[in-house]
Order: structure tokens, then C-alpha cells, then sequence
């Protein structure tokens, strides 16, 4: 009675380890880049999305809605929220949507610097110049959205 075993013997296995850990160590560094970019990319599509809704609110409630930081003293570095301004310019209710603080090392500056973004009710941005919107991460990443006086934010 002859038998044969199969399987892998303990010298393969180790080979087959090592050459795993090579190709895992070599992808590594670019797959922290990308999920870096996607962080910022999604912090940027939250502000557009809070642009827009500002701008849809303002229309479809006839009144002036705005973009805030959320906490006014730490300025823009806090977050945001959409909130609806009464005629004298205070805030009004409840915020329609508001952000978490950024994550740490992230920055965002307006420029031309602004404490907030308002619509008015026929959705135009009630400011006497278009503004730029940049967020960084901290390790080089940024990105830009341009605000037009149209109201209308796109990524650049």
C-alpha cells in the first residue's frame, strides 16, 4: 500500500508569506494617498451639497439662507451649517444641516474672506464679489470651489 501526501511544506508556505508582505509593503504608501484625497474630496462635496442647499431653501422659503461657520469665534476651521437669516441678518430657527469639526490639520479659507454665504430668495449668492472656497489637509492635498455670484458652486 503506497500512499503520497499532499499539501505544502513548511518552506513553500514561508516563501509564499514573503512575497505577500513585499507586495503589500510596496502598495501601501500610494493606497494612503488615495484614501487622503477621498477624505478631503468628501469634506469638499459636503460643502457643496450645503451650498446648494442653501440656495434650494432660499428659493423655495422666499428668504435670505446662509452658510455659516458653526462656531462664529473659531471661524471657518469649526465647520458649517446652513440656517435661515431674519431681515436684520440674526439666525433664525433650527439649522436645515450642519457639519462635524473638521477632521485635525484640515483648513478652510474664503477669499475674499467672509463670515458666511447668504442666498436671497431668488437664489443669488448677497455678496459684491464671487468667492473662492479652499480646503487642505494638511499634507498637500487642496482643493477649490468657486462661488459665483450665480450661486451655483462647482469644483475646480
Amino acid at each position: 500500500m503506497n500512499r503520497t501526501q499532499s499539501g505544502f511544506t513548511i518552506l513553500e508556505l514561508m516563501m509564499t508569506m514573503a512575497i505577500l508582505v513585499l507586495i503589500i509593503s510596496m502598495a501601501m504608501p500610494s493606497m494612503t494617498g488615495f484614501v487622503q484625497r477621498n477624505r478631503l474630496s468628501a469634506e469638499v462635496r459636503g460643502i457643496v451639497g450645503a451650498v446648494a442647499l442653501a440656495r434650494s431653501e432660499a428659493i423655495t422659503r422666499r428668504t435670505i439662507v446662509a452658510v455659516v461657520p458653526l462656531v462664529v469665534a473659531d471661524g471657518w476651521n469649526s465647520g458649517w451649517r446652513v440656517i435661515e437669516l431674519n431681515s436684520a441678518g440674526g439666525e433664525e430657527g433650527t439649522a436645515f444641516r450642519q457639519s462635524d469639526p473638521f477632521p485635525t490639520g484640515y483648513t478652510m479659507v474664503l477669499n475674499p474672506v467672509q463670515t458666511s454665504l447668504p442666498f436671497l430668495p431668488r437664489g443669488l449668492l448677497n455678496l459684491t464679489a464671487g468667492v473662492d472656497i479652499v480646503l487642505a489637509d494638511g499634507k498637500g492635498n487642496s482643493s477649490t470651489v468657486k462661488m459665483p455670484l450665480s450661486g451655483s458652486a462647482y469644483i475646480r
